[in-house]
């Protein structure tokens, strides 16, 4: 049985239209701008900066549950055990736990920086 080109192009044409209904990940365009963080004097300057820190604490938290989720679904399958990620140095399951690590730690500096913020509101005109 030959798949039509055309139904080929089509399912093609339905993955990319539903990738864009896929929220992105956070990423260094959504972090405050080193202008931001420069022009940054009043109370609600600091504020404004904590939450958009306490934005991407909350995303890196999300992420490194998706990953641990990954991790142990990988570890608990029979066909998995053992294999290589795609660069061939950690198992997939390992893979998976170390970016759920990386997260979580990203998430506690995001954290970090939020709560340094809203010290600088605090003494902040």
């Amino acid at each position: 049985m030959s798949t039509s080109p055309f139904k080929v192009l089509a399912a093609g044409l339905v993955l990319a239209a539903l990738a864009l209904l896929v929220p992105p990940a956070a990423s260094a365009a959504d972090e405050p701008t080193l202008e931001q963080i420069d022009a940054a004097t009043t109370a609600a300057d600091h504020e404004a900066l904590a939450a958009e820190y306490d934005a991407l604490a909350a995303e890196a938290k999300r992420l490194a549950v998706v990953h641990q989720k990954r991790a142990d679904h990988y570890a608990a399958r029979p066909a998995f055990k053992g294999r290589r990620a795609s660069r061939g140095t950690e198992t997939s399951a390992g893979h998976c736990a170390a970016l759920a690590k990386t997260y979580s730690e990203a998430a506690a500096q995001y954290a970090a920086l939020a709560a340094e913020h809203r010290e600088m509101a605090a003494d902040a005109p």
